[in-house]
Protein backbone atom coordinates (compact mmCIF):
# COMPACT_ATOMS: atom_id res chain seq x y z
CA UNK A 1 0.00 0.00 0.00
CA UNK A 2 1.03 3.24 -0.94
CA UNK A 3 2.47 5.59 1.89
CA UNK A 4 0.06 8.47 0.68
CA UNK A 5 -2.96 5.99 0.88
CA UNK A 6 -1.77 5.17 4.60
CA UNK A 7 -1.48 8.68 5.60
CA UNK A 8 -5.03 9.30 4.54
CA UNK A 9 -6.20 7.09 5.95
CA UNK A 10 -4.75 7.58 9.18
CA UNK A 11 -5.98 11.00 9.16
CA UNK A 12 -9.75 9.87 8.58
CA UNK A 13 -9.30 7.79 11.83
CA UNK A 14 -8.29 10.82 13.13
CA UNK A 15 -10.47 13.26 12.00
CA UNK A 16 -13.38 10.27 12.67
CA UNK A 17 -11.81 9.84 16.67
CA UNK A 18 -12.18 13.61 17.02
CA UNK A 19 -15.75 13.94 15.45
CA UNK A 20 -16.38 10.93 18.22
CA UNK A 21 -15.07 12.39 21.09
CA UNK A 22 -17.08 16.01 19.90
CA UNK A 23 -20.12 14.06 20.04
CA UNK A 24 -19.33 12.34 23.57
CA UNK A 25 -18.77 15.83 24.61
CA UNK A 26 -21.71 17.60 23.69
CA UNK A 27 -23.64 14.14 24.39
CA UNK A 28 -22.16 14.40 28.09
CA UNK A 29 -23.00 17.84 28.79
CA UNK A 30 -26.22 18.00 27.23
CA UNK A 31 -26.96 15.01 29.48
CA UNK A 32 -25.75 16.90 32.86
CA UNK A 33 -27.70 19.95 32.05
CA UNK A 34 -30.48 17.82 30.95
CA UNK A 35 -33.72 20.06 30.96
CA UNK A 36 -36.25 18.12 30.85
CA UNK A 37 -39.31 18.14 32.93
CA UNK A 38 -37.89 15.07 34.98
CA UNK A 39 -34.44 15.21 35.20
CA UNK A 40 -33.16 11.65 36.23
CA UNK A 41 -30.22 11.58 38.40
CA UNK A 42 -29.38 8.23 36.19
CA UNK A 43 -28.73 10.40 32.94
CA UNK A 44 -26.74 13.36 34.89
CA UNK A 45 -24.43 11.12 36.33
CA UNK A 46 -23.75 9.03 33.12
CA UNK A 47 -22.92 12.48 31.63
CA UNK A 48 -20.64 13.35 34.45
CA UNK A 49 -18.91 10.26 34.09
CA UNK A 50 -18.57 11.16 30.17
CA UNK A 51 -17.00 14.38 30.65
CA UNK A 52 -14.68 13.38 33.51
CA UNK A 53 -13.78 10.28 30.75
CA UNK A 54 -13.05 12.91 28.11
CA UNK A 55 -11.44 15.37 30.75
CA UNK A 56 -8.67 12.80 31.45
CA UNK A 57 -7.99 11.90 27.77
CA UNK A 58 -7.59 15.53 26.48
CA UNK A 59 -5.28 15.97 29.50
CA UNK A 60 -3.25 13.05 28.98
CA UNK A 61 -3.38 13.91 25.07
CA UNK A 62 -2.88 17.35 25.10
CA UNK A 63 0.39 17.26 23.08
CA UNK A 64 -1.09 15.94 20.08
CA UNK A 65 -4.09 18.08 19.81
CA UNK A 66 -3.06 21.42 21.20
CA UNK A 67 -1.95 23.12 18.19
CA UNK A 68 -5.06 22.11 16.27
CA UNK A 69 -7.46 23.72 19.00
CA UNK A 70 -5.36 26.79 18.78
CA UNK A 71 -6.08 27.00 14.79
CA UNK A 72 -9.97 26.01 15.51
CA UNK A 73 -9.87 28.99 17.79
CA UNK A 74 -8.48 31.32 15.43
CA UNK A 75 -10.39 30.87 12.75
CA UNK A 76 -13.68 31.02 14.59
CA UNK A 77 -12.25 34.35 16.23
CA UNK A 78 -11.73 35.23 12.18
CA UNK A 79 -15.13 34.13 11.17
CA UNK A 80 -16.68 36.07 14.64
CA UNK A 81 -15.30 39.10 13.25
CA UNK A 82 -16.67 38.71 9.91
CA UNK A 83 -19.77 37.49 10.58
CA UNK A 84 -19.80 41.12 12.90
CA UNK A 85 -19.22 43.19 10.07
CA UNK A 86 -21.55 41.70 7.68
CA UNK A 87 -24.36 41.19 10.32
CA UNK A 88 -23.94 42.88 13.54
CA UNK A 89 -24.95 40.93 16.52
CA UNK A 90 -24.02 41.06 20.23
CA UNK A 91 -23.36 37.37 20.23
CA UNK A 92 -20.94 37.59 17.21
CA UNK A 93 -19.13 40.33 19.31
CA UNK A 94 -19.42 38.45 22.88
CA UNK A 95 -17.85 35.58 20.86
CA UNK A 96 -15.04 37.78 19.06
CA UNK A 97 -14.53 39.16 22.72
CA UNK A 98 -14.02 36.19 24.33
CA UNK A 99 -12.51 33.79 21.28
CA UNK A 100 -9.27 36.34 20.47
CA UNK A 101 -7.90 36.19 24.10
CA UNK A 102 -8.68 32.09 24.38
CA UNK A 103 -6.58 32.04 20.58
CA UNK A 104 -3.78 34.21 22.45
CA UNK A 105 -3.54 32.41 25.69
CA UNK A 106 -3.57 28.93 23.88
CA UNK A 107 -0.81 29.69 21.17
CA UNK A 108 1.27 31.35 24.10
CA UNK A 109 1.20 27.77 25.55
CA UNK A 110 1.58 26.22 22.10
CA UNK A 111 4.52 28.53 21.00
CA UNK A 112 6.20 27.74 24.42
CA UNK A 113 6.50 23.93 23.62
CA UNK A 114 3.27 22.09 24.84
CA UNK A 115 2.19 23.05 28.13
CA UNK A 116 2.91 22.20 31.69
CA UNK A 117 0.27 20.44 33.57
CA UNK A 118 -1.10 23.29 34.92
CA UNK A 119 -1.65 24.61 31.32
CA UNK A 120 -2.73 21.51 30.32
CA UNK A 121 -5.77 22.25 32.52
CA UNK A 122 -6.36 25.48 31.39
CA UNK A 123 -6.89 23.69 27.88
CA UNK A 124 -9.25 21.00 29.09
CA UNK A 125 -11.16 23.55 30.97
CA UNK A 126 -11.05 25.76 27.68
CA UNK A 127 -12.45 22.57 25.64
CA UNK A 128 -15.40 21.99 28.38
CA UNK A 129 -16.70 25.07 28.67
CA UNK A 130 -16.48 25.33 24.78
CA UNK A 131 -18.42 22.60 25.04
CA UNK A 132 -21.14 23.27 27.35
CA UNK A 133 -21.06 27.21 25.20
CA UNK A 134 -22.36 25.00 22.28
CA UNK A 135 -24.71 22.73 24.64
CA UNK A 136 -26.92 26.30 26.68
CA UNK A 137 -26.02 28.40 22.80
CA UNK A 138 -24.63 31.03 25.58
CA UNK A 139 -20.83 32.63 26.37
CA UNK A 140 -21.30 32.51 29.38
CA UNK A 141 -19.60 29.05 29.84
CA UNK A 142 -16.99 30.30 27.57
CA UNK A 143 -15.97 33.40 29.65
CA UNK A 144 -15.90 31.19 32.60
CA UNK A 145 -13.38 29.09 30.64
CA UNK A 146 -11.38 32.19 29.03
CA UNK A 147 -10.83 33.26 32.67
CA UNK A 148 -10.03 30.57 34.34
CA UNK A 149 -7.33 29.87 31.82
CA UNK A 150 -5.85 33.35 32.29
CA UNK A 151 -6.24 33.29 36.22
CA UNK A 152 -4.14 30.13 35.79
CA UNK A 153 -1.60 31.70 33.00
CA UNK A 154 -1.43 34.92 35.43
CA UNK A 155 -0.67 32.69 38.75
CA UNK A 156 2.03 30.51 36.67
CA UNK A 157 3.74 33.73 35.40
CA UNK A 158 3.79 35.28 38.63
CA UNK A 159 5.29 32.18 40.61
CA UNK A 160 7.86 32.03 37.57
CA UNK A 161 8.68 35.34 38.28
CA UNK A 162 8.42 35.07 42.08
CA UNK A 163 11.22 31.87 41.31
CA UNK A 164 13.26 33.96 39.08
CA UNK A 165 13.48 36.60 42.32
CA UNK A 166 14.43 34.32 44.76
CA UNK A 167 17.18 32.47 42.64
CA UNK A 168 18.72 35.79 42.22
CA UNK A 169 18.35 37.04 45.48
CA UNK A 170 20.04 34.05 47.41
Amino acid sequence: MSEQVKSGLRLAGWVLLTLALLLVLLASASAVLNKTEHPSLVVRAAGVCGLIAISILLFVSTQYWAKWFVGFLGLYAFKSAFAMVLRPKSLYLQFLLLLTPAFVLCARCVLNNIPRNIEKLGFVVLVLTLGFTLVLDSALPLLIGVTTFALIELSFALGTKAQVQSSTDG
